[in-house]
């Protein structure tokens, strides 16, 4: 578990790899806060980029046993399922079922 801080894309990388496992992120089920669709729409953009790059969220990210998710969602509200581990290593991104390949488009602190 850790929290998403600086970025989604970031979080999952540092959890695929001390957990050793692949991760697989599907975006379209992610939440879209309404504020944040209507900003987008306004500039053409896509908010799936600040889902994944934008920071300051402090939401936690964690994994847990197949067999435990519907417990975990019923403990904990707000919860959702964003993806699941694989065993091949390093993060896939995928939005309604398509992969995308992504640009480094992370904070850097230095």
């Amino acid at each position: 578990m850790l929290d998403t801080s600086d970025d989604l894309r970031t979080s999952l990388e540092i959890l695929a790899r001390e957990s050793g496992v692949g991760l697989e992120c599907d975006l379209s089920r992610a939440p879209i806060h309404p504020a944040l669709s209507r900003f987008c729409k306004g500039r053409r953009s896509s908010p799936y980029s600040y889902v994944l790059y934008g920071g300051e969220d402090y939401e936690l990210l964690f994994t847990v046993k197949p067999a435990r998710v519907g417990s975990v969602l019923k403990k904990i509200p707000g919860s959702f399922v964003l993806g699941r581990a694989v065993r091949s290593k390093g993060v896939s991104i995928l939005k309604n079922g398509l992969r995308y390949d992504l640009k480094d488009a992370r904070f850097k602190h230095f």
